[in-house]
């Protein structure tokens, strides 16, 4: 039996999305600007290794965890963003990714939507 967020080969991952009422570009342009990544994510030790602006973004995590983030345009003014945060090491790992995101994300929002 294998654990929420575990695969097949034995690694585990975390998922967490949000809806932001915003065309993708704008919810794109937060992960893409350091400066502006810094606000809504501060602790984030993370290396862009994939932008692909504005629909998904690519990062390494200092612990060597991966993000994978995709924009998806549901109407003019409706973003889905949905990260995936690839590798952590256990299912208590991926317990804590996931809730880390879930917060990170409603930030993000409210930053969008303020």
């Amino acid at each position: 039996m294998r654990w929420p967020g575990e695969s097949a080969d034995g690694t585990f991952s975390a998922n967490a999305g949000k809806t932001v009422n915003s065309a993708a570009q704008p919810v794109f342009d937060p992960f893409a600007d350091a400066s502006v990544l810094a606000t809504w994510l501060p602790d984030a030790p993370l290396v862009p290794t994939t932008v692909n602006p504005p629909e998904s973004f690519r990062a390494e995590w200092e612990d060597g965890t991966r993000i994978a983030v995709w924009f998806t345009e549901k109407d003019t003014n409706k973003t889905g963003v949905s990260v995936q945060h690839e590798k952590p090491p256990d299912n208590d790992a991926a317990a804590a990714k996931k809730a880390y995101w879930l917060v990170r994300l409603n930030d993000l929002k409210a930053i969008l939507e303020g």
